[in-house]
């Protein structure tokens, strides 16, 4: 993480655990507007193209599946490590008998569902590529590309934001991050 993500980070951090997703993607974007341009700044015209229905659906299948066998409180979502792997970009999902606490995130490893398909992310193609190319080690981008992965990773909270009012089976928070990043987002249906 380069120095100005890591202020970014601080600055994020309270926008996200609020949910202000508008915000968050707006600091995030004035941020990259001032860096030099880099293959990174397509993010800004990039969103995912996962429609929100499907989406809503994936969790509403996953929830009728599960609910069948644990009492659920709560349910998390986490992007891959999509710098590194740029091949595929998809969430996974995971059901909670708790719902831990917001200060504190070590119960997330404590999930009680079954392996489930994962969710694929569409629509960012070109920017995959980019960490798939030797920009992604550019030293003179790594500004841009820290920016930009916090962006993508807001970008995957605002689709499931946008899913969530479709969603018949939510009825306890879902929990939203992005593997290694530690930003994460609660939505309460």
């Amino acid at each position: 993480m380069s120095d100005l993500s890591e202020q970014l980070y601080d600055q994020l951090l309270p926008l996200v655990e609020k949910a202000d997703l508008k915000a968050a993607e707006q600091l995030l974007l004035d941020a990259l507007g001032n860096l030099p341009e880099s293959p990174f700044h397509q993010i800004t015209a990039l969103h995912f193209t996962n429609s929100p229905q499907a989406v809503a659906s994936y969790f509403d299948d996953f929830i009728e599946g599960e609910s069948k066998r644990i009492p659920i409180r709560a349910i998390y979502t986490e992007a891959n490590g999509f710098e590194i792997n740029s091949d595929l970009w998809f969430c996974d999902v995971f059901a909670y008998d708790i719902d831990g606490r917001q200060e504190d995130y070590d119960w997330l490893s404590d999930w009680k569902s079954n392996d489930y398909e994962s969710l694929t992310l569409t629509g960012m193609e070109d920017l995959q590529d980019v960490y798939n190319s030797p920009a992604f080690r550019e030293e003179s981008y790594e500004e841009a590309c820290s920016v930009a992965s916090l962006l993508v990773v807001i970008r995957i909270q605002q689709l499931i934001q946008r899913a969530i009012p479709k969603m018949t089976r939510l009825t306890y928070p879902l929990y939203v991050d992005a593997h290694d990043y530690d930003l994460t987002a609660k939505f309460v249906a």
